[in-house]
């Protein structure tokens, strides 16, 4: 993973070298000895680079051309190597980093080089000629990319930690995005939670001049569905896709990686295709999260609270998995929100997974694990199928096969309730829809969150309700299911934990030839013969030996409520409620009310879950950000780097 740093001084300061070092050195995960900057005139380039892939032996960027006519850095895993390659004419790619290949691309193919790339990337090209910055973002947001402009410069960088260490890019508080952030409202736009700060959004290219800035996105959804001759024929095509995703995921960790384990189907089917593909070549390390021994408590009903015996099983059915059950010692989510106020560059969005996902990453690096697998975004693809798609067979389908399905789903134990909901839920007025959807399951998050906020920033989240988690689906749930694995945006967690742990995190699901072909899958692979994630269910009878079906979805964090108290959460809210920044947003009196109900009994309900466990701690981790980043310099005197420094007007790295 490749930390970037790009500034073009518009006025007469000079050459940014300076502050170029000092965006690099504001992204701290990596070690001065693999720093390398190179400046012509105005503006200038700078990476910093923590070895995760062989290849990265041979990276040689900035690549800046001759009187910098033209420069390229890139922070990427290219998981398509082989027909780049050979698309490109390399008949020798042993030597060529993941970043020269894309160079070699962009040369090749100018900004459509992204329909050409399969991997993970954020990429920064410069023309002279055309006096334009392009910057690119693969189309699930896995490696982050910010930029900051104003009449004197454009300045860019992995990370808002690297802008705001610059001193010229103010670190006011965005508080409209924190806003958003409370009332759980779906990432959007280029905002982030710094004023002064833009990220270029998932799947996007944005093009950035003296006086010009635009942003396209480059990948879109394709409402084609994939039509092949038999069911064998998708279990087939899937296979290929989940295996191809996995293999690319495994370059670089040697003969162990880490995996996320749970009861599910996604972290199943990453941890067991791992374990197939290394063979008797190495071993898959797969992380179980589990309450604590002898932990009773209630969950909500039809969820695993423990999911370590369903787990263990799909382990045990293959010789080269090491399967470890990590089981909370105590920790409280209050802790990691003060641990991690800033780590991010954004606050924390489930503060209780975060307690057991961060034990996982500790667990890793005292293994000397550098890779961990994952499948989080599995539901928008992998095990996609639920009962939305009934809209499309209502849409696509007679209305004969359309009852057929609802009825043999009725006697699979769904209610007719919810079958008729989810069916017709696209065609109702969304007025009606919101009264039906809080009559059964009481508010939302959403609406939550809105009555913790000062009064203008409820008038602001209600301006954006068409952006509302929970609004009124799309007739095709494909559309929705493409939106939000471009809403997720993890990669500032995923250089955040690069950075505190060593840890680099892979989700195999969000593979993008895997995600085409999920979105693409007719709706009888995903719902029929009364059986949701059916196209999972088929596919994976291979490799998850004895799968529990139907399967029970797991709770993480069960036993999060016995790690916080009434007591506790006033001591938190103590240290935050005075902080101009909490004041700004938050409307304190009704935050005090929530936190002084907080219940004894009844953890296990959606109505105390929805308002404690998600929408306080929230809250709470809104709070802790603001505060943490209203206190903080970004930009403390530190040593200087060492690196490789090159300000002549000649390069000879452009290929």
């Amino acid at each position: 993973m490749t930390a970037l740093a790009v500034v073009w001084n518009l006025d007469d300061r000079g050459p940014p070298s300076v502050e170029i070092e000092a965006a690099l050195r504001g992204q701290g995960c990596f070690t001065p000895d693999a720093v390398a900057i190179k400046v012509v005139g105005q503006i200038g380039f700078g990476r910093a680079s923590r070895p995760t892939l062989p290849e990265d032996a041979f990276d040689n960027q900035p690549f800046v051309g001759p009187e910098g006519a033209h420069a390229l850095i890139a922070d990427a895993r290219v998981d398509n190597r082989g027909e780049l390659c050979a698309a490109l004419g390399i008949t020798h790619a042993g030597r060529e980093s993941d970043s020269s290949l894309i160079l070699r691309a962009y040369q090749r193919w100018g900004e459509r080089f992204v329909d050409h790339l399969i991997g993970d990337f954020a990429v920064v090209a410069w023309s002279q000629t055309e006096q334009r910055l392009r910057l690119f973002r693969d189309p699930t947001g896995q490696r982050p990319l910010h930029f900051a402009r104003s009449s004197r410069g454009i300045a860019i960088a992995s990370s808002p930690q690297g802008l705001l260490a610059l001193g010229s890019v103010g670190s006011a508080l965005n508080f409209r995005h924190l806003a958003e952030f409370v009332a759980d409202v779906p990432r959007h736009g280029q905002e982030t939670y710094f004023e002064a700060i833009c990220r270029v959004e998932p799947g996007h290219v944005v093009t950035l001049g003296r006086d010009h800035i635009n942003s396209r996105p480059y990948w879109a959804f394709h409402a084609r569905t994939l039509q092949l001759a038999t069911s064998a024929d998708y279990v087939e095509a899937f296979r290929e896709r989940l295996d191809s995703a996995v293999r690319a995921r495994l370059r670089g960790p040697g003969t162990a990686v880490g995996a996320h384990l749970s009861s599910g189907i996604d972290s199943g089917a990453v941890t067991t295709t791992a374990a197939r593909l290394l063979g008797n070549n190495g071993i898959v390390v797969a992380f179980t999260s589990a309450p604590r021994e002898g932990f009773s408590g209630a969950v909500p009903r039809g969820r695993a609270g423990d999911e370590s015996g369903p787990a263990s099983s799909i382990a045990a059915a293959y010789p080269n998995v090491r399967h470890l059950i990590l089981r909370s010692g105590g920790g409280s989510p209050l802790d990691v929100l003060k641990r991690d106020a800033i780590l991010y560059g954004e606050p924390l969005g489930l503060p209780c997974n975060q307690v057991w996902w961060s034990a996982v990453h500790q667990q890793a690096r005292q293994l000397g694990l550098g890779v961990i697998l994952t499948g989080e975004s599995g539901n928008l693809t992998i095990s996609a199928g639920g009962l939305s798609v009934l809209a499309r067979y209502l849409a696509t389908r007679s209305l004969a096969e359309w009852a057929r399905q609802v009825a043999q789903l009725h006697q699979s134990g769904f209610s007719l309730r919810g079958l008729l909901a989810s069916s017709f839920a696209p065609w109702l007025p969304r007025s009606v829809w919101r009264s039906l959807t809080q009559y059964a399951n009481g508010p939302s998050v959403s609406q939550e969150g809105i009555s913790l906020l000062q009064p203008q920033y409820r008038a602001h989240i209600r301006s954006l309700q068409k952006f509302a988690r929970g609004e009124r689906p799309e007739p095709n749930e494909a559309i929705q299911r493409w939106r939000m694995l471009q809403a997720q945006d993890p990669g500032n967690f995923r250089h955040g934990v690069l950075e505190h742990w060593g840890v680099d995190e892979r989700d195999v699901a969000s593979d993008r030839r895997l995600a085409e072909f999920c979105l693409s899958l007719p709706p009888e692979l995903l719902l029929a013969e009364g059986e949701t994630r059916r196209m999972a269910r088929l596919a994976l009878a291979d490799r998850i030996p004895n799968a529990p079906w139907p399967w029970q979805r797991g709770y993480q964090g069960a036993d999060w409520f016995e790690q916080i108290n009434r007591t506790t959460l006033l001591a938190e809210w103590n240290e935050l409620r005075d902080s101009p920044a909490v004041q700004e947003f938050l409307d304190r009196a009704t935050v005090e009310r929530v936190i002084r109900s907080w219940p004894e009994t009844g953890f296990e309900t959606g109505a105390v879950i929805s308002k404690y466990r998600l929408m306080l701690l929230r809250v709470l981790s809104a709070a802790r950000f603001a505060d943490a980043a209203g206190r903080t310099d970004w930009n403390p005197p530190r040593a200087g780097l060492s690196h490789k420094s090159e300000p002549s007007k000649r390069s000879a790295d452009s290929k």
